[in-house]
């Protein structure tokens, strides 16, 4: 990044001493402050800041690493730089490692948006940052000098003051206090932005364990830029996924779990003899007990195919849709041959994008309509989609499952039917395939009922045309 100004801050909360090393070392490199929370909240502590003489050291009162955070990102913009570098003081660096990272800092690409040094084997944050599975040596002797991914850990890195621009008004001291989830958030800004976000594998730093803030407030801390996406204008990738099972199903809890990794929420519900839970009972303690507002609710037999070979970031896709179609509140697929004419009358060729199989008899039944295109983000108004796989914002549907429907068929239609005629918008997505294990010991005298009753309930809606 040569030629750019560059901001560096150090943070400090009661290791002065520390401070004032990497004090005297960046400010020949760069305009440099410590900005210490710890001083003016203890003022018997003899403290060295206490007698410390310049207006590189700024006292604040105890606001926090998020308020640190705030503060310097305020600093940065006013005083024009072009990149900021934020330091923990308890971060410790060699000499060597310290002059590869200030030749690195002058020279990055234009392009970067999150630059993160590597942590060393014995750091509290490594397999986050830094090399993963392999040794420090074999990246200082073979590796790339970057590699692409990062959290945006907050001990030592560097951002893009562009980025801080956009994220800036939407922190506030109040939602913001440790800061946990504001690197996430500029990471996903700047790949907005189509800046990349990098780790070096050439600066290798070592940070001791963190404070130890209270994984509670933490929590909440992300849920709020869970539900600030909207406002920044970008997905934040964090899902509720439900599921009903008539035993703990530990194999399928692990394949959720794999596909959509650490953003993940994950409910399940035992419905069975014992418990006396129904479909409907269960979903609704789902969406209630959902920390985070898009919620998948599926059944635990399924699984996701690859849209021609393609492997799709499933994790990515419905904070992305939801994010992108702001008003729908329900999305998922297309049911089958169960919706008549008299239920629904479409004049397009629905896209179902299931498979549905047996596989003790070997059957297989495929509903794959129009073409498979890799990771296709987008959806078709519709009115209905099948229970086995919708994907709901908690904060913009109008009804609930009907708790009165014991069974397990025609709860889904029920559910967006109630939704659709209270103004609730829903839509087919084409960005998902998904199996299912197929149930050919349906009662379908008992489907014919069912659908009888149904009928009877939405008469003067029915029927519904798209």
């Amino acid at each position: 990044m040569e030629n750019k100004k560059i901001l560096c801050c150090i943070f400090n909360y009661g290791h002065s001493y520390n401070a004032l090393k990497w004090l005297y070392r960046c400010r020949d490199r760069w305009k440099t402050y410590i900005m210490d929370t710890y001083v003016k909240s203890h003022p018997d502590s003899t403290d060295i800041l206490k007698y410390y003489n310049g207006d590189d050291v700024i006292l604040y009162d105890n606001i926090f690493c998020g308020g640190l955070t705030i503060e310097s990102f305020k600093k940065s913009i006013d005083i024009g730089a072009s990149f900021l570098l934020i330091i923990n003081s308890d971060v410790e660096i060699d000499d060597e490692n310290f002059e590869n990272l200030c030749n690195r800092l002058d020279s990055l690409p234009e392009k970067i948006g999150v630059y993160e040094v590597s942590a060393t084997e014995n750091s509290s944050v490594i397999g986050m940052v830094g090399p993963q599975y392999k040794t420090l040596q074999y990246f200082f002797d073979n590796g790339e000098d970057f590699k692409t991914g990062g959290y945006g850990e907050g001990w030592l890195y560097g951002i893009n003051v562009d980025i801080i621009k956009d994220i800036l008004p939407h922190l506030s001291l109040s939602e913001n206090k440790y800061g946990w989830g504001i690197g996430r958030a500029l990471m996903e800004i700047s790949k907005r932005k189509k800046l990349k976000n990098v780790i070096d594998n050439k600066v290798f730093a070592y940070h001791p364990k963190g404070t130890g803030y209270n994984g509670n407030e933490a929590f909440y801390e992300w849920i709020n830029f869970d539900r600030k996406s909207e406002e920044i204008g970008i997905p934040f990738h964090f899902i509720t996924v439900g599921y009903c099972s008539r035993k703990h199903n530990a194999k399928f809890r692990s394949y959720i779990s794999e596909i959509f990794t650490d953003t993940v929420q994950i409910i399940e519900k035992i419905c069975n003899e014992e418990t006396k839970l129904t479909i409907c009972q269960a979903y609704n303690e789902i969406i209630q007990e959902a920390n985070y507002d898009t919620i998948l609710l599926i059944h635990d037999d399924i699984e996701f195919i690859n849209l021609n070979g393609y492997m799709y970031p499933l994790k990515d896709i419905f904070p992305e849709l939801f994010l992108k179609y702001k008003d729908y509140g329900i999305i998922g697929l297309a049911p089958r041959s169960i919706l008549d004419k008299d239920i629904i009358q479409r004049n397009y060729e629905p896209e179902y994008f299931f498979e549905e199989v047996d596989y003790e008899k070997d059957l297989k039944m495929s509903y794959n309509n129009g073409n498979l295109l890799p990771y296709f983000v987008d959806v078709s108004e519709d009115a209905l989609v099948d229970g086995m796989f919708l994907a709901i914002r908690k904060d913009r549907i109008k009804s609930k499952f009907d708790e009165s429907n014991k069974t397990f068929h025609y709860y889904d239609l029920d559910f967006c039917m109630s939704n659709y005629v209270n103004g609730v918008k829903i839509g087919i997505t084409k960005a998902i395939l998904v199996r299912h294990k197929m149930n050919n010991e349906e009662d379908f005298n008992e489907l014919k009922n069912l659908k009888c009753t149904f009928v009877e309930k939405w008469k003067n809606y029915l029927p519904i045309i798209r």
